[in-house]
């Protein structure tokens, strides 16, 4: 009896210490969390050519993978592993620097041209702005002080267009400062997923060795079906949206070539990356291009609203479900939350990864909570939950 009262009166004190000692660590990190903060970010730049790194291996891994499934399966009966992979990775590596090439190529001249002329013609495209209110506050006979509000509103914007020229330029020079930085990870980042695609079995079996090291084996298993889950999920959505993104962008510009519309190809390449953007994008990238149409015509503007009303009505309606379906498993609410969520902890970058990443997060605690209900013997369906008066909305 005294044997196992010492024994309780152990097992209580060394839970009362790890529930002290988790409230101590907490209460520091609590009370640094500022200076915790700043240190990750530090860590997490320094890290920034690995992370690169890692982001082109997870990408170019897809392509490798067809190769030497496909294209040189023949090499696995020649036991030539080392060679495949060697050829596999150097015809990767060279397809993409051609497509990027080829790309730069024809968008970065064009894109150049468009703003430079933009820029060059802003204040002619004011003046003539000026001129066509002027025509209608002659055609709608307006009285002297409706026309003097709109000689300042109009002059207030005429400053802030200004405004927003000059601090892009300033942008430009503040970019041009840090690309040294830029150029060094352009060039490290290559090298790091090089060596990681080259390894990459050798990098899972020492992540799997480590787990199964520290874990019990079912937990392990569990994480690795996750892993395998998230990953499809992940790639599905990004490698749909891209897709999606790239053929409205072409619509768009194909579309505004037959209209005859200013900078087809500044605003369409505008549509296209604000478009990877999921639920706001398509506002956030009509914005500017309304706005660079106006300058230049504002009754084509009218008309370029119209024509991205249809187009993005086409996108969420029929080629957006075609091409990503229900990739994510998200509900439109849950979509939403994210991309807020995304915006305000990592800004564009953000939104644009905060469905995959938050989907991959959702399905990893509907499939823990489902565990735990089926351990429990009970229903994991969310409707069997509801009210019996409710059941009937699921």
């Amino acid at each position: 009896m005294k044997i196992k009262l010492n024994s309780n009166i152990a097992k209580r004190t060394i839970s009362n210490i790890i529930v002290v000692s988790v409230g101590i660590i907490l209460f520091f990190i609590i009370k640094n969390l500022l200076g915790i903060f700043n240190k990750v970010v530090e860590v997490i730049i320094l890290l920034m050519p690995f992370i690169y790194g890692f982001s082109m291996a997870y990408l170019l891994a897809i392509p490798l993978k067809f190769l030497e499934d496909k294209v040189l399966k023949f090499m696995d009966k020649k036991n030539q592993y080392k060679a495949k992979r060697f050829i596999s990775i150097t015809i990767t590596y060279i397809s993409a620097a051609i497509l990027i090439s080829i790309v730069f190529s024809i968008l970065v001249p064009e894109l150049s041209r468009s703003i430079y002329t933009l820029l060059e013609n802003i204040l002619d495209y004011i003046k003539a702005l000026e001129e066509y209110i002027n025509n209608i506050v002659i055609a709608l006979n307006l009285n002297g002080d409706m026309v003097e509000d709109i000689v300042k509103d109009f002059n207030s914007i005429s400053k802030y267009i200004t405004s927003i020229a000059g601090t892009a330029v300033l942008d430009l020079f503040q970019f041009s400062a840090n690309i040294t930085q830029y150029i060094l990870n352009i060039f490290i980042a290559p090298i790091i997923s090089i060596y990681l695609l080259a390894g990459k079995e050798k990098f899972f079996a020492q992540i799997k060795k480590f787990l199964y090291a520290m874990l019990p084996e079912k937990p392990v298993k569990y994480v690795i079906e996750l892993t395998r889950s998230s990953h499809k999920t992940f790639i599905g959505f990004l490698g749909g949206k891209l897709l999606d993104s790239l053929i409205i962008g072409i619509i768009c510009f194909v579309g505004m070539k037959i209209f005859k519309m200013p900078y087809p190809l500044l605003v369409s390449f505008i549509i296209g990356i604000t478009n990877i953007v999921p639920v706001f994008g398509p506002f956030i990238g009509a914005v500017p291009s309304v706005i660079i149409i106006f300058i230049a015509s504002p009754i084509k503007a009218l008309w370029f609203i119209l024509f991205i009303l249809v187009l993005q009505q086409f996108d969420g309606n029929i080629l957006g479900p075609k091409i990503l379906g229900n990739s994510t498993g998200l509900t439109a609410f849950w979509v939403m939350f994210a991309i807020l969520l995304g915006n305000g902890l990592f800004g564009v970058v953000g939104m644009i990864l905060g469905v995959p990443t938050f989907a991959v997060i959702y399905s990893i605690i509907v499939s823990v909570i489902n565990n735990v209900l089926k351990e429990k013997g009970l229903p994991v369906e969310a409707k069997e939950y509801a009210a019996p008066e409710n059941k009937i909305k699921f």
